[in-house]
C-alpha cells in the first residue's frame, strides 16, 4: 500500500530519460573537473615561465645599468630603465647604491612609465633583488617588480579555445554512448519487461517465450534469473496450492480428532470463560454436551474453580516458560464430585504480545492415581514384609548360635555322671531349648510363606518312610501320656511318589503333635487313603484323628489364623504360638490342596487334607537336589562300629564364634579327632597352606571373607580339590544348601548340632580315607615327650602359653621351639614395617600385617602378641590415627617380651643339648624308612614333611649334622621344598641310611 502511494506521488521515469540526464550530468561534471585541472596546470606553467623571465630580465638590466651607475650617470641610467620597461610585465625598477636610491621607475593607473615617488610593492607583483657588480666589485642593488596580470588574460583566452574543442568532442561521445545504451540496455530491458508482463498474466502451466534479442552477458544472466524466479514462483504456487489442500484435510482431521479425542481439549480466557471445549472434556467434567458446558462457563459462577492455588501456580509457570506440562489439578464435576486431572497448557498472544487465551489438554487420572497409590502401598507393604523376613532370618540365625551352645553343652553334660536333680535341670534346659528351636523354625516358615519365598521341592520319595519318621517322633510323646498311636495306609496308596517329603512331613508332624498335645486319653491315628490314582499322578487324603478336647464352631472359625488358637485359655493350658496350623494350611494350599477340620467339644477332632502327587516312572531315579547332595538328616544312621575309623583324623574348624569353637572342638575331640581352629577365611587358607587336614568344617557366615568364598578359593588349589568340606551354619534353608553345593562344599550340617548327624557326616567322609601310616611320624609307643624326656621347658615365660602350644602340636617340644624361633625371625622385623607404614599412612599394609601376625601368634599360643595384633587390626578399622599408633606401640612391646622369652628358651635348650650324651646308633631300617617318607613328601610338596622331618631329626645326633639339619629345618619352615629336597639328597648320600649298607654317622 505504501509502495503504491509512493509511485503515485513520484511517478517512475523512463530509462531513456534517466540515461540522458545521467550522461549530461556526468559530462558536465567531467568538463568542469577537466577545465579546472587544465587551468590550474596552464597557470602553473605560466608562473614558471614568468619566474624564468624575471631572472633573465634581472640579468639583462644588471648588465645595462652597471656602467651608468658606476659613472653616476643618472640620466643615462634612467634611459636604460625606461627602455627595459617597454616590456609590459615590468611593474617597476629601483636602483640603489650603497647609500640611497639612485633611480626608480614605475607605472601609473594607465600603465604609463613614471618616476617612482613612493613604494612600488603590490600584492600580486613578483619581486626580485640582485646585486650590481662592476669590474668584480659590488656597486649597488637592483630591484625589479613584475606583474602576472597579462599572463592571466592570455591564459583565459587559451582556455576558452580548449573548452570549445572539449565540448565538441564530448557531445560526440555522449551521442555514441547514448546509442550504445539504447541498443544494449534499454531495448533488452523493454523486452524483459514485456516478457515479465506476459508471464504474470499467463497461467501456471502456460509456456511464455521472450522475443529474440541480442543480449549482453549481464542481460542473459538477468533473463535466466527471471526464468528461475518464474519457475520458483510456479513451484511455490503449486506447493501453496498443495499446502492449502493439505491444510483443509488437516483441519478436517483436527476437527475429527478434536470432537472424538479421549482427552479434553479447551481454550480459556484469562478471566475463566471457556472459548472452546470438545465433547471429551464435557464428559470428563460431567456435562451432557459441549453447549451445556459452554453456557455454564460463559460467566463462570463463584467456586467453580476450586483449586485456586494450583491455578496460580500454572499461570506463574506459563508466564515464566510459556507453557506447563503434566500439572496435577483437582477439578470438580458438575455434580461436585472431585476428580484428579493432568493438565498441559500453553499461552496464545496477539501481535502486541497481549494474552488472548490459554489452550491445552486435560486428562482424568483419578483411577490411575488410585492404582498408583495402591501400587505404592503394595510396594511399601512388600518392603516391610521383606524387612520383616530379613529381620526374622537374621535374628533366627543369631538365636541359633547360642541355642547351639545350650543344646550342645547340655547334651555333653548329660553324658557325665550327674545327680538326679542336676540331670533333671539339664534335661529341662535341653527340652526347652528344643521347643524354642521348633518355635524359631515355625516363625521362619511363616515369614517365608507370607513373603511367598517358600520353596517347594519336587523329588522322589517313599511315603512309608515319611509316615515311619512321623510315627517315631509322635509315638514317643504319645507313650509318655499313655495315648495309643496308630497308623493306617490304604492298600491302593502308591508307595513311591514325587513331591516335597519335607513339607509333607512338616504338616503331618505338626498335626500329629497337636493331636497328642490336646489328647489326654484314648488314641491318635494317622490314615492315608487314595482318591484319584493314575499311572502318572495321584491324589491322597491324609487324616489325623484324636480323642482329645475337641472344639466348638466358633473356635474352629479362627483355628487357622496366625497367632491364634481355639481360645486364650488353651494357650495358657497347653502352650504354643498358634502358628503351626496356619503354616500347615498355607503349606497344603501351596501344594495345591485344602485342609479341613471336624470337631465337637469333648469328642475329639479330625484334621484332613488332600494333596496331589506325581508318580515316578518304572526306570526313574531320584531327582537330584541340595538335600540329596548333602544327605537327608532323617535317613542318616550312625553306625557305632565305624566310629573307630575316624579316630586321629585331623580336622580344621573354620568358625568365628568362640562358644561354637569350644562346643564343636569338644564334640569332635570326644570322637577321637584332632581339631585345629581358624577364625576367618584368610586364616583358614593360611592354615591349609601350612598343614594337611582330612576334613574341613566351614562356617558360611564369616567376617570379611565368607565361607562360600573361602571354599571357592580352596577348590582352586590343585592338591585340595578332593578334600571334604562340610558346611556348618545356622541358615538351614534349601537355598543356603544350594549355595554351599555350588561353592564346592560336599555336605551340610545345621546348627544347633545334632550329635548323631555329626557322627554320620564324619563317618561318611573320613571312614573311606586312605591309611595314615605315613602320617605317624612318632615311633610306635613313644610320645614326643618320651622321645626327648630331657628337653628343657620352663614352667612359664612372659608372652608364651606353653600348655596350649604343646597341646596343639601333640606335645612335640622341639618342633614347638623351632616354630617359635622361626616366628621370631620372620615376624619381629614386621614391627619396623608397621611403623614405616603408619608413618606413610598406608593403613592397608598395617591391617594386613596385623592380621597375619594375629593368626600366626595365636597358632603358637603367643597370646599377648596375638591380642595386641588383634587390637591393632581393630584400630585400623576404626580409623583413629591415635588408636593405631598406640596399638602399634603395644604390639611392639609384646614382640619384645616374646623375643626375650624365645631367646631365653633357646639358650636354655642349647646348653641342654651340649650336655646331652651321644645318642645311640639309630636303627638303619627305621632311619631308611624316615628318609624315604620325607623324600616322597618333599617331591609332592606335602606339608606333612615338617612332622616327618621332626621324627627324622630325633634319630640323628644334633651335634653331628647340626648345620645341615638347621638349614633343612629353615627351608621347611619357609616352604622351600625344592631346596630341602636337594639338601636331603646330599644328607642321604652322607649318612647312607640303607639297611645292610652301614650308617656313616660315626665316620664324621
Amino acid at each position: 500500500m505504501m509502495t503504491a502511494n509512493k509511485d503515485t506521488i513520484h511517478p517512475a521515469k523512463s530509462l531513456r530519460t534517466v540515461i540522458i540526464i545521467a550522461l549530461i550530468t556526468v559530462t558536465a561534471l567531467l568538463m568542469t573537473a577537466f577545465a579546472a585541472l587544465n587551468y590550474y596546470r596552464e597557470y602553473r606553467i605560466a608562473q614558471e615561465h614568468l619566474r624564468l623571465s624575471v631572472d633573465e630580465i634581472s640579468r639583462q638590466i644588471s648588465m645595462g645599468i652597471a656602467q651608468p651607475l658606476q659613472a653616476r650617470n643618472v640620466e643615462g641610467l634612467t634611459r636604460v630603465i625606461e627602455s627595459y620597461m617597454q616590456n609590459k610585465i615590468l611593474a617597476g625598477v629601483v636602483v640603489r647604491d650603497d647609500h640611497q636610491i639612485v633611480a626608480a621607475m614605475t607605472r601609473d593607473e594607465k600603465w604609463r612609465i613614471v618616476p617612482a615617488t613612493q613604494s612600488i610593492r603590490r600584492a600580486n607583483n613578483l619581486h626580485k633583488t640582485s646585486s650590481l657588480l662592476y669590474a668584480g666589485k659590488n656597486i649597488g642593488t637592483l630591484e625589479i617588480f613584475i606583474t602576472p596580470e597579462f599572463i592571466g588574460s592570455d591564459l583565459r583566452q587559451s582556455m576558452m579555445v580548449t573548452a570549445v574543442y572539449f565540448i565538441f568532442f564530448t557531445l560526440i561521445l555522449m551521442m555514441a554512448l547514448f546509442l550504445v545504451l539504447i541498443h544494449y540496455v534499454n531495448r533488452p530491458l523493454e523486452y524483459l519487461e514485456a516478457y515479465a508482463t506476459k508471464v504474470s498474466e499467463s497461467d501456471v502451466n502456460e509456456n511464455v517465450y521472450m522475443p529474440y534479442a541480442k543480449l549482453t552477458r549481464e542481460m542473459s544472466d538477468l533473463k535466466r534469473a527471471v526464468n528461475k524466479m518464474v519457475e520458483r514462483n510456479n513451484a511455490r504456487y503449486r506447493e501453496l496450492n498443495s499446502s492449502q489442500i493439505a491444510m483443509r484435510e488437516t483441519e478436517a482431521k483436527y476437527k475429527d480428532i478434536f470432537y472424538n479425542a479421549n482427552e479434553g481439549v479447551f481454550q480459556i480466557t484469562p478471566t475463566g470463560r471457556m472459548l472452546t471445549v470438545n465433547p471429551a472434556l464435557a464428559q470428563i467434567l460431567g456435562y451432557a454436551s459441549v453447549d451445556e458446558m459452554l453456557d455454564v462457563y460463559e460467566n463462570p459462577p463463584p467456586g467453580i474453580y476450586t483449586d485456586t492455588a494450583k491455578i496460580r501456580e500454572m499461570l506463574s509457570l506459563i508466564g515464566k516458560y510459556g507453557y506447563v506440562k503434566d500439572i496435577e489439578y483437582l477439578a470438580h464435576r458438575k455434580d461436585k464430585t472431585p476428580i484428579t486431572t493432568l493438565v498441559d497448557a500453553h499461552v496464545i498472544h496477539d501481535e502486541a504480545g497481549k494474552v488472548l487465551y490459554y489452550e491445552g489438554l486435560m486428562r482424568d487420572i483419578t483411577e490411575r492415581k488410585r492404582l498408583d497409590e495402591l501400587r505404592i502401598a503394595k510396594e511399601a507393604a512388600e518392603k516391610t514384609a521383606q524387612s520383616k523376613n530379613e529381620f526374622l532370618a537374621n535374628i533366627s540365625h543369631e538365636i541359633r548360635t547360642p541355642m547351639n551352645a545350650i543344646i550342645g553343652f547340655s547334651n555333653l553334660a548329660l553324658q557325665n555322671n550327674l545327680t538326679p536333680k542336676l540331670r533333671r535341670y539339664l534335661s529341662t534346659i535341653s527340652g526347652s531349648a528344643q521347643n524354642l528351636l521348633h518355635l524359631i523354625n515355625d516363625i521362619l516358615d511363616f515369614s517365608k510363606i507370607e513373603a511367598e519365598h517358600l520353596e517347594i521341592e519336587n523329588i522322589d520319595f517313599r511315603l512309608d518312610e515319611v509316615i515311619r519318621n512321623i510315627s517315631e517322633i509322635a509315638s514317643l510323646k504319645a507313650q509318655e501320656k499313655g495315648v495309643r498311636f496308630t497308623l493306617s495306609i490304604a492298600p491302593d496308596v502308591p508307595p513311591a511318589l514325587i513331591g516335597d517329603p519335607l513339607r509333607l512331613n512338616q504338616v503331618l508332624l505338626n498335626l500329629a503333635n497337636n493331636a497328642v498335645k490336646f489328647t489326654s486319653s484314648g488314641c491318635v491315628s494317622i490314615r492315608v487313603v487314595a482318591r484319584d490314582v493314575s499311572p502318572e499322578t495321584c491324589r491322597l487324603t491324609f487324616f489325623v484323628e484324636d480323642t482329645g478336647i475337641g472344639m466348638t464352631e466358633a473356635q474352629m472359625s479362627k483355628l487357622f489364623q496366625p497367632f491364634s488358637q481355639a481360645d486364650s485359655s488353651i494357650t495358657r493350658r497347653f502352650g504354643g504360638t498358634g502358628l503351626g496350623l496356619a503354616i500347615c494350611k498355607r503349606l497344603v494350599e501351596i501344594m495345591d490342596g485344602q485342609i479341613q477340620v471336624q470337631s465337637q467339644p469333648g469328642m475329639g477332632s479330625i484334621f484332613s487334607f488332600t494333596v496331589g502327587f506325581d508318580r515316578p516312572g518304572p526306570d526313574s531315579g531320584a531327582t537330584p537336589d541340595a538335600n540329596a547332595a548333602f544327605g537327608n538328616p532323617a535317613d542318616q544312621k550312625v553306625r557305632e562300629c565305624e566310629s573307630d575309623r575316624i579316630e586321629d583324623a585331623e580336622v580344621l574348624l573354620v568358625e568365628d564364634n568362640i562358644i561354637n569353637q569350644q562346643l564343636t572342638t569338644e564334640l569332635l575331640e570326644g570322637m577321637g579327632l584332632r581339631v585345629d581352629i581358624a577364625n576367618t577365611g584368610p586364616e583358614a587358607l593360611e592354615r591349609i597352606n601350612a598343614a594337611a587336614y582330612d576334613l574341613i568344617f566351614m562356617d558360611v557366615q564369616l567376617p570379611g571373607m565368607s565361607g562360600l568364598e573361602a571354599t571357592a578359593r580352596i577348590r582352586k588349589i590343585d592338591r585340595l580339590t578332593d578334600i571334604p568340606i562340610v558346611a556348618m551354619t545356622a541358615h538351614d534353608t534349601a537355598s543356603t544348601k544350594k549355595e554351599c553345593l555350588a561353592a564346592g562344599m560336599n555336605d551340610f550340617i545345621a546348627k544347633p548340632l545334632d550329635v548323631e548327624l555329626l557322627m554320620s557326616v564324619l563317618v561318611k567322609w573320613l571312614a573311606p580315607r586312605p591309611g595314615r601310616n605315613e602320617m605317624n611320624v612318632d615311633p610306635p609307643g613313644q610320645s614326643p615327650e618320651e622321645a626327648d624326656p630331657g628337653f628343657n621347658v620352663p614352667q612359664s615365660l612372659p608372652g608364651i602359653h606353653f600348655e596350649k602350644g604343646l597341646e596343639r602340636l601333640q606335645g612335640n617340644k622341639r618342633l614347638y621351639l623351632n616354630l617359635l624361633t622361626s616366628f621370631v625371625d620372620h615376624y619381629v622385623p614386621a614391627a619396623g614395617e608397621i611403623a614405616k607404614a603408619i608413618g606413610e599412612k598406608n593403613y592397608r599394609i598395617v591391617a594386613d600385617q596385623a592380621h597375619t601376625i594375629k593368626g600366626a601368634a595365636a597358632n603358637l599360643s603367643l597370646s599377648d602378641v596375638a591380642d595386641r595384633a588383634k587390637q591393632l587390626e581393630h584400630a585400623v578399622r576404626s580409623g583413629s590415627p591415635e588408636d593405631i599408633i598406640c596399638a602399634a606401640r603395644e604390639l611392639e612391646d609384646a614382640f619384645a617380651v616374646a623375643l626375650r622369652s624365645v631367646m631365653e628358651l633357646a639358650d636354655a635348650n642349647r646348653n641342654h643339648e651340649l650336655g646331652r650324651p651321644e645318642a645311640a646308633q639309630p636303627d638303619a631300617a627305621l632311619l631308611a624308612s624316615l628318609f624315604r617318607d620325607l623324600t616322597l613328601s618333599l617331591q609332592k610338596n606335602d606339608l606333612r614333611a615338617a612332622k616327618q622331618f621332626a621324627a627324622l631329626r630325633k634319630q640323628i645326633p644334633n651335634r653331628t649334622f647340626d648345620a645341615e639339619l638347621n638349614r633343612l629345618a629353615s627351608m621347611l619352615t619357609n616352604l622351600d621344598f625344592a631346596g630341602a629336597l636337594h639338601l636331603l639328597d646330599d644328607l642321604t648320600e652322607t649318612i647312607n641310611p640303607r639297611p645292610g649298607g652301614g650308617l656313616k654317622i660315626e665316620d664324621r
